[in-house]
């Protein structure tokens, strides 16, 4: 999804009740600003919506994964200066049901993007010893102990059941450039059968851990630059991982400095 569709989508759940009041707009605003999205684009999306404009396909994903990454963006913007006041609270509790996200499982998110925003570690290696009982999702992750297998399962993240869009060809490439897959490899790899993305969601409990994963089977420690496309394919790699839009920009700001 690209970053006007998702914060278009953001937006017209915010406004889903008819009111945006002043702080909303400016918390929204600030979310644009986050994902690189110029202010006066944001201000004009939100003009559209208010007189009613359709979202035109754009939907709430139903995959529980999905739903969550979406939401963290706005939960990673309130907790942007190192506390959450009660107005932004507010504001994510009456998102939080269009999301699919009780009251419990909110305060959790809370607590665990605030401990991310103040220690600022995002994307670490991913330690080896600690798998234990994950979500599958992360315990594959952990199980993919060299570049190819990391790699592979890249693939089977970005696929998901559907044949790869052949747009994103040029940027799985270079992912397995960065994982130290050669060019036979990555032939064995495009033609190995299509398979299903883990289904589990991750907890808020291991939003952090996930990042850890995201930024080892991405490879984003051999990541110095970003081309066309690429942060948007990215962000597809990521979702599964509960990494949203704003939470990447971050993380890709400690390997990409151009990419502020």
């Amino acid at each position: 999804m690209k970053r006007e569709d998702h914060f278009r989508l953001l937006a017209s759940v915010a406004l889903i009740d008819g009111h945006l009041d002043a702080s909303e707009k400016e918390r929204l605003i600030a979310l644009a600003r986050l994902m690189a999205l110029r202010p006066n684009k944001a201000l004009a999306i939100l003009k559209e919506l208010g007189k009613g404009a359709k979202l035109t396909g754009l939907k709430i994903p139903k995959r529980r994964v999905l739903r969550l990454a979406l939401f963290q963006d706005l939960v990673l913007l309130a907790a942007q200066d190192g506390e959450i006041v009660p107005q932004e609270k507010a504001f994510l509790v009456k998102l939080a049901p269009h999301f699919g996200i009780e009251l419990t499982e909110l305060e959790r998110l809370l607590e665990t993007s605030l401990a991310a925003i103040k220690t600022g570690q995002y994307s670490s290696p991913i330690p080896t010893d600690e798998a234990g009982n994950l979500p599958e999702v992360l315990r594959e992750a952990h199980a993919a102990g060299d570049g190819e297998a990391r790699a592979r399962f890249a693939l089977r993240l970005l696929r998901d059941g559907e044949p790869l869009p052949e747009r994103e060809l040029p940027l799985f490439l270079r992912l397995a450039d960065r994982q130290r897959v050669d060019e036979v490899g990555v032939a064995a790899l495009l033609a190995e059968p299509i398979g299903t993305a883990p289904q589990d969601p991750l907890s808020p409990r291991d939003q952090r851990d996930g990042t850890k994963a995201f930024g080892a089977i991405a490879g984003l420690l051999r990541l110095r630059d970003l081309v066309e496309g690429e942060e948007d394919f990215l962000a597809r790699l990521a979702a599964p991982f509960c990494v949203g839009r704003v939470l990447l920009r971050r993380t890709l700001r400690v390997y990409v400095p151009s990419s502020q």
